[in-house]
């Protein structure tokens, strides 16, 4: 007796649906962890990660592991001691090692410039103590760590403004030596960042009073230029940076306001002539 289509139609779901659901049914619980920071073996399912894990998860590989979740939630979930207790010498090599890769040099659009900002994430997470878990302190000095490295490299132990050497050097030397001065203020802008910072700031060499400012100030055509016979104020400076930072940002939240501010901090100059020295308009 032959069969007609529609019965054929029945029994070829009738196979394939029972073997297809599971199937399914474990990707679509493999796709996104029932809280963030857990990692997924076919073995075991969901669990906290082991400190190898969370080390490849945050260079970007390992990306089987992860589902929807982000390589920061699982090395921030691990220093945080999220979902399992860890060992002091475990969260010190971890810390460690999110340092090394903090600290490496990487092109913008590189895989390992990604693992940079997931390492430096995880280290600004791991000093908080307003998330989730249980804060780790030492991850601060790992950050500072980080900035003193990259100056120690563009000086090579010299003198000099490494603002400016840095600058000399490369745009993206001299970025990723502002940025890393950036998170350790953004570690924690309330206490041990702002401090840090604000010493940077003091021990760094402000550019000369008598300096002529840049093309932020335009005159007026046919008005003489006062300051021509000056030498031009420096367009890179560790000390504009740093307190460029302590001007500019939130205490509160460490984040760029994106506006200027007097500060009542010992040293600090004014708005006038931190705008001028450092070619800000104001």
């Amino acid at each position: 007796m032959k069969a007609t289509r529609s019965e054929v139609l029945v029994l070829l779901g009738f196979l394939f649906v029972p073997w297809s659901l599971p199937a399914q049914e474990r990707e679509e619980t493999r796709r996104a962890a029932p809280e963030a920071g857990l990692v997924w073996t076919d073995a075991d399912g969901w669990r906290a990660p082991t400190m190898a894990e969370a080390l490849d998860i945050v260079r970007g590989r390992r990306s089987d592991m992860l589902g929807t979740g982000h390589p920061t939630d699982v090395g921030v979930a691990f220093i945080r001691q999220i979902h399992a207790t860890r060992s002091p010498g475990e969260l010190a090599a971890f810390a460690s090692e999110l340092g090394e890769i903090a600290a490496a040099d990487a092109e913008f659009t590189s895989p390992e410039r990604a693992a940079k900002i997931s390492a430096v994430t995880t280290l600004t997470a791991a000093v908080s103590e307003r998330r989730t878990g249980t804060s780790y302190p030492p991850a601060f000095h790992v950050l500072t760590g980080v900035f003193e490295t990259r100056v120690d490299r563009i000086l090579g132990g010299g003198d000099g403004d490494p603002a400016y050497v840095a600058a000399q050097r490369s745009r993206r030397t001299r970025i990723q030596l502002a940025v890393a001065l950036e998170d350790v203020y953004r570690a924690d802008p309330r206490g041990r960042g702002h401090e840090y910072v604000a010493e940077v700031a003091r021990s760094a060499t402000p550019p000369a009073v008598e300096c002529r400012p840049r093309a932020l100030y335009i005159r007026p055509p046919g008005t003489p230029d006062p300051d021509a016979d000056k030498p031009w104020c420096p367009a890179d400076s560790l000390w504009c940076d740093a307190w460029g930072i302590l001007i500019t940002h939130d205490p509160r939240t460490g984040r760029n306001t994106g506006t200027r501010r007097e500060i009542a901090v010992e040293g600090a100059p004014d708005l006038e002539r931190y705008g001028k020295l450092c070619n800000w308009k104001h």
